[in-house]
């Protein structure tokens, strides 16, 4: 972040006090040093009304309102400056807390000033405080207007995070370019019986303080998720997180829970910066490169494994084997962790959390106040050197002059099929090829003899064959279940149609209801997950790409940096538009 003017000022505070405290009070400056002397002379005087140029009063209420005066301003200056270098970009909620908390501080500091002070103190305090005050709440009220022309591809919720932190910071030219007929990407959300059913990012954790708080700004309102369950296929039984924590039998409670205490260390102080869903993967420690269950072993962490079927493999994010355990460090971070155990065992249940009225209407509230152009199809970008040419020029499907840019964010797919219309660096190009996703599909059904909640399968379907990992059922008096599967070669849409009703005969009864599924209502193919092979990563393929940021005008926003998970996407894309514009 950019250093402010308030935050010179108030550095500049400080020193000035400092000094003056370090001096003496003979001069008229703000904070005496007390020697010896003027020790026995406040002892002496201290029932004694002397005459001081702002009134009568004691020697000793004198000094008390000099200490008063100093703790209120050091602690003033002190929260300023953290609010600029910390709270401020992070947490626009908390900032405005403490703005006011600041602003509370300042009329202590000033009333002290008033009732203890001499005239030229006063004058001395004005003097300094007036313009660090001034310069502070103009900052924080008026970004300066930057007429900089910034093109977002796609107007999912990275691209609309982007573009929505830039306007924030004072961008006046930001166009939000869109394939789709609607903004949201993988938020998307559908309605059946009255009630939103998400088809892609859901649920969000404790760790996922950005998305709050841009909802809170928003006014999308948020509600606490269904308590997850978990069916067993070997007992035929619904156990809840905690049973299935330990469902193999092959680690006791006490042995997964000392298991999770360590994790929550390693997330908390070795890996802490990484674990950060604003992060990205760059500086990737080199130990989580290597496969998840390797890391597992190397790490002691095996108790954990029946946890992370749920966590990993039921939510389509691959297998043990073959996916870094960097992708489960940066999912769960400390309070996600930290969260997702406590509402596990019943201690807590304030997370994960969903919005009300499903993830796209939060997505459509961002938009709301962006320039979005929807249906909008680009054949091809260019990208400059200079020469006094636009540096980035869009060519649309159905126009005949370019839109011209001076910056471009990619928030698309970085698979290179994808990127057909980019005039792709040979560095791009060799990199984007190593990325890799999943085929996710939801499937919408009305059911019947289903319990309610977010229930995950295990031991885990057979995904080859195209049966479902879970689903999710979020209204217990709406008889509409959400199946998510990981498609495979081979396996086509109707075949998972034909998967679940396959699997759910072998299910028991529930409420004494055979589950069946009564009528498909929607199918949506996602590809998802973008990674790359555990041998790339250490490579340093993040790191390279994390390079390339800024050159040829071009930012990227896109999940393949950042964890496919709306969390992690918007965290990612508000600090790109912090950190580099």
């Amino acid at each position: 972040m950019k250093t402010k003017l308030f935050f010179k000022i108030g550095i500049l505070m400080q020193v000035v006090l400092l000094i003056a405290h370090l001096i003496n009070n003979r001069n008229g400056l703000p904070i005496p040093v007390v020697d010896e002397d003027s020790r026995v002379l406040t002892y002496l005087m201290k029932t004694y009304d002397i005459h001081f140029p702002g009134g009568w009063r004691t020697l000793d209420e004198t000094l008390w309102g000099y200490a008063i005066t100093w703790a209120l301003f050091i602690v003033f200056v002190f929260l300023a400056s953290l609010q600029a270098l910390v709270v401020r970009p992070q947490n626009r909620i908390l900032g405005k807390r403490i703005a006011l908390f600041n602003v509370l501080l300042w009329a202590g500091s000033l009333i002290a000033t008033l009732i203890f002070w001499s005239l030229p103190q006063q004058a001395l305090f004005a003097l300094l405080l007036v313009p660090f005050l001034l310069s502070y709440l103009l900052e924080w009220n008026a970004p300066k207007p930057n007429n900089t022309r910034v093109c977002v591809v796609g107007a999912g919720v990275s691209g609309l995070t982007a573009a929505y932190q830039l306007q924030k910071q004072g961008y006046t030219q930001v166009t939000v370019l869109e394939k789709a007929n609607y903004a949201g990407g993988k938020c998307l959300t559908v309605e059946h019986y009255g009630h939103p059913f998400d088809l892609g990012g859901h649920e969000m954790l404790a760790g996922y303080r950005d998305v709050m708080d841009m909802a809170a700004e928003l006014g999308a309102p948020a509600r606490v998720s269904i308590p997850p369950m978990v069916y067993d296929h070997d007992t035929r039984q619904y156990l809840n997180f905690k049973q299935a924590a330990v469902v193999s039998g092959k680690y006791s409670m006490t042995q997964v829970m000392l298991a999770s205490m360590k994790y929550l260390y390693l997330v908390a102080v070795p890996f802490r910066r990484f674990s950060k869903p604003s992060t990205g993967y760059g500086h990737m420690p080199k130990e989580l490169a290597m496969p998840l269950g390797q890391w597992l072993v190397k790490r002691r962490l095996e108790a954990l494994s029946d946890i992370l079927a749920f966590v990993i493999k039921v939510q389509g994010y691959g297998h043990f084997n073959d996916t870094s355990a960097a992708y489960l460090v940066k999912f769960m971070g400390v309070r996600n962790w930290f969260s997702l155990i406590l509402s596990g065992v019943g201690i807590s249940k304030q997370w994960p959390k969903v919005f009300t009225l499903g993830m796209m209407n939060f997505c459509q509230r961002m938009a709301a106040g962006l320039k979005v152009q929807l249906n909008t199809e680009i054949e091809k970008i260019e990208r400059s050197a200079g020469n006094g040419q636009a540096p980035v020029r869009v060519y649309i499907k159905g126009q005949s002059e370019p839109l011209l840019f001076d910056k471009l964010i990619l928030s698309t797919p970085l698979e290179a099929k994808g990127l057909g219309f980019l005039d792709m660096s040979p560095e791009e190009e060799t990199l984007f090829k190593q990325i890799r996703h999943f085929e996710f599909v939801n499937t919408v059904c009305h059911t019947q003899g289903l319990p309610a909640g977010v229930v995950a399968s295990i031991p885990l379907n057979d995904i080859r064959r195209g049966e479902y990992t879970g689903y999710i059922r979020d209204f217990p008096d709406v008889p509409v279940s959400v199946f998510f599967s990981l498609e495979s070669s081979g396996v086509t849409d109707k075949t998972l149609r034909e998967k679940i009703e396959e699997v759910l005969k072998e299910v028991p009864e529930y409420d004494g209801e055979k589950p069946k599924v009564l009528e498909f209502l929607n199918q949506k193919n996602w590809e998802y997950f973008p990674h790359v092979l555990p041998e790339a990563a250490a490579d340093g393929f993040y790191d390279k790409l994390e390079a390339l940021q800024g050159q040829r005008h071009t930012y990227y926003a896109s999940s393949a940096l950042a964890f496919e998970c709306v969390g992690n996407s918007v965290a990612y894309a508000r600090r790109l538009a912090l950190r580099h514009f």
